[in-house]
């Protein structure tokens, strides 16, 4: 249904009498065209009695927007089924995005998780993480890792809508720590532990 153009949508329009040299009557009557609904129909069937209506399909184009939130919806006004004597309503599409195998969403920032193994901990990290779009990121740092500690890459989250700066990606580092150690790879440690300083994994100072 759409407003009828007859009485701009009021249901009712003013007729104007002359009952008389000099003397009008304006008279306050239902519009002639939407019968004092305010709305005409457009999918009204002509072949059908008293106006009812026929199926019909139509396909609405729905565009997701990058960047948009989970909730946010896409709204197409008047686009419901029309019914005799009732305005149509809207149809809306409420986004809800799907689980991603590797990158977790939160907010405009995403988060990924990188396991190193034990060696890439002690001397650095140098790799790349694949973004969605299917470019490469670097993930580089040469300090030693603390089991979950967390590298920010700015800008390389999710994008803005409206051009703003997009978000960042959170790499969260988890160290892959061997199960047995050969005796030989034992004495190499050994060798090392004067060198290397023991992790202050507590945050109370001690080891």
């Amino acid at each position: 249904a759409r407003g009828c153009t007859r009485c701009g949508g009021q249901g009712i329009v003013i007729q104007t009498r002359r009952i008389g040299p000099g003397f009008v009557q304006q008279i306050q009557t239902h519009c002639p065209v939407c019968g004092g609904k305010g709305k005409v129909s457009t999918g009204a069937c002509r072949s059908c009695p008293s106006g009812q209506f026929e199926e019909a399909e139509k396909t609405l184009l729905i565009d997701i927007e990058k960047g948009m939130s989970d909730g946010e919806a896409v709204v197409f006004e008047g686009h419901t089924d029309e019914v005799p004597d009732h305005a149509s309503g809207d149809v809306r599409f409420e986004v809800v995005s799907e689980p991603h195998p590797r990158f977790k969403r939160m907010g405009s920032d995403l988060r990924y998780t990188l396991h190193v193994s034990l060696s890439e901990a002690l001397v650095g990290v140098n790799r790349q993480v694949r973004q969605l779009d299917g470019r490469l990121v670097p993930i580089q740092t040469d300090r030693v890792i603390t089991p979950g500690e967390e590298l920010v890459i700015e800008g390389e989250g999710m994008p803005a809508r409206g051009g703003g700066e997009a978000g960042d990606l959170v790499v969260e580092l988890w160290v892959d720590f061997p199960k047995n150690l050969t005796a030989e790879q034992k004495q190499k440690v050994l060798e090392l532990h004067g060198e290397i300083p023991a992790l202050d994994v507590t945050g109370d100072g001690t080891n």
